[in-house]
């Protein structure tokens, strides 16, 4: 199984992939996980200075994954609680949106502070 979100670092800013394109990228218990230890990395790397989050495939997420939505809130960590972590992220993020942003990948997009559409070099 591939990672359900790939994390590259930098020089000085981090890009996160979320890495189901079969799925359109959407959101599972997995990628909840995985988020939420790499915001943990940002937030303890003074060096870090952006976070760009984009999409594998030819969508940017399109949201919850249904088929997995009784598992989403199981131990307390939920989508809403990584929202809430990103919003506080001590560095400016950047969504780079190609393709579908649909419901809670759309609430993904608009939290980050700037957002590029479309094909975006090296990103799409």
């Amino acid at each position: 199984m591939a990672e359900e979100l790939k994390v590259e670092r930098n020089q000085n800013y981090v890009t996160f992939s979320l890495n189901r394109p079969e799925k359109r990228n959407a959101i599972n218990r997995a990628v909840i996980e995985a988020l939420d230890g790499a915001l943990a990395s940002i937030e303890a790397d003074s060096s870090v200075r952006a976070l760009v989050i984009r999409g594998e495939g030819r969508a940017f997420c399109s949201g919850l994954d249904l088929r997995d939505i009784e598992q989403m809130g199981a131990g307390g960590l939920t989508f809403e609680k990584i929202i809430t972590r990103l919003q506080k992220l001590p560095v400016p993020t950047i969504a780079a949106v190609h393709g579908d942003a649909l419901t809670g990948g759309l609430v993904l997009a608009l939290t980050c502070d700037l957002g590029l559409l479309g094909k975006v070099r090296g990103w799409a």
